[in-house]
């Protein structure tokens, strides 16, 4: 598989299990319509009938630019554009649309290699032509003395010269013959590559510096190997769980209109867009940050906007249920009743006796709602509450680095004219 492009975006779920597609040296297109050999389903229609083409040429592939929306690479804010083709490596990200993909190239394989040439067959009558006697008899080997023995070699070689100049000491020969065998012997062992590969023990000293823990605060006898195995393991959760509330949050939203989080051009979270637990821990991890946040900004991130939401979620539901009951409070409903039988004046002499039967007639109105959904009513007020808080909130916490500290809400009681003294007062909940 020389290329592959896979889908990252939430949108892989529109193209199955197809969500991964690769090309050999033939290349191919990419777009909306029915004859690409990559069909991106698009009902929006941000994707053009053919919006790219992939091809090879001299061992490498490139992406061209047919669209009308514009292709974009690694986050930059300018599309290719038409006639720039751009070559593909490992790593690279591309949009199309809401599309998002993930470069994977294959170095190992090169297409435009020619299969290797026919060893050419000698033919017999060329052997007749060499004599045999010849090639037998034409070189002597040499012998010892002839390669260690003889005197003005050996004196122009260690520091002599052949016109009979002072040769050098012997122990100078001694070291010079010295790094030579050295030098070439053949079965030396190879020398260590210390510092190419790191160890355990260092690995786990990095680990637990960016942890905020001491070593010392580790038994000496664990296992470097399984302290780092369970802090895979223990990442693994942590991640399974953020993205857990993270798609909780999203259905909140969706159930009461609210923002969405929507894919940007640069700056997105991988916590937030990611398919997987196992995609956004990856590119967490090893993927590039182009046009994602870095890592720890990834987090903290989504540890405020979490916790955000829960706040806003709590302050807004004690909100719209007080807006809420508003609505059933009887001197408002008999002030609306008195201007309604005003309007009615067969049923004035009714007067309080027909307050129950206009009662009856608005509550299906003010408690209106959708199969599994708040009423309307109560839907508008939490909706309102809940985006002012968030704003407020973030606010409030701009250029602040402690998102995790906690609030005091406080919760205003209806009014009553009553003797307790407790019914007017103001509550403050902690959480």
């Amino acid at each position: 598989m020389p290329l592959q492009l896979k889908i990252i975006s939430n949108h892989r779920d529109l193209v199955g299990d197809d969500y991964v597609r690769q090309f050999d040296q033939q290349g191919g297109t990419i777009g909306r319509a029915l004859d690409n050999d990559w069909i991106l389903p698009d009902p929006d229609r941000f994707i053009s009938g053919r919006h790219a083409t992939v091809d090879y040429q001299a061992g490498a592939f490139y992406l061209a630019d047919t669209s009308s929306n514009g292709v974009y690479m690694n986050g930059e804010m300018e599309p290719v554009g038409n006639g720039n083709p751009r070559r593909l490596f490992t790593g690279d990200q591309i949009r199309m649309g809401d599309f998002e993909f993930e470069v994977y190239v294959d170095e190992g394989e090169d297409l435009d290699l020619p299969p290797p040439e026919p060893m050419t067959v000698v033919p017999d009558h060329i052997e007749q032509l060499v004599d045999e006697e010849a090639l037998r008899t034409g070189v002597e080997l040499l012998e010892e003395d002839a390669l260690t023995g003889d005197e003005a070699f050996q004196s122009t070689l260690f520091g002599g010269s052949a016109n009979g100049s002072a040769p050098r000491s012997a122990a100078a020969r001694g070291k010079v013959a010295d790094r030579i065998r050295k030098a070439s012997n053949p079965f030396a062992a190879p020398k260590s590559r210390k510092g190419r590969r790191t160890s355990s023990d260092q690995l786990l000293k990095t680990f637990l510096k960016a942890a905020g823990i001491n070593r010392s605060d580790i038994h000496p006898s664990a296992d470097p190997n399984e302290i780092m195995r369970n802090a895979g393991g223990l990442l693994r959760e942590l991640v399974a769980g953020v993205t857990a509330l993270l798609k909780s949050r999203a259905n909140v939203k969706s159930a009461f209109r609210l923002d969405q989080t929507t894919i940007m051009p640069r700056q997105n979270n991988p916590l937030k867009l990611a398919q997987n637990p196992a995609d956004a821990l990856g590119q967490l991890l090893v993927g590039k940050t182009g046009e994602y946040l870095s890592p720890l900004a990834s987090v903290r991130e989504v540890n405020r906007d979490l916790q955000f939401h829960q706040e806003a979620l709590f302050e807004g539901m004690v909100a719209a249920f007080c807006d809420f009951v508003d609505r059933f409070d009887p001197d408002e409903l008999e002030e609306n009743f008195d201007e309604t039988l005003d309007r009615r004046p067969m049923f004035a002499a009714l007067n309080q006796r027909k307050y129950w039967q206009l009662y009856k007639e608005v509550y299906p109105i003010m408690t209106q709602a959708g199969s599994g959904r708040f009423p309307h009513h109560f839907g508008e007020d939490f909706v309102r509450a809940y985006e002012k808080l968030v704003a407020d909130y973030m606010r409030v916490d701009e250029g602040n680095d402690d998102v995790a500290q906690r609030r005091t809400v406080k919760m205003q009681k209806p009014a009553e004219d009553t003797e307790d003294p407790d019914m007017n007062q103001e509550e403050h909940i902690e959480y």
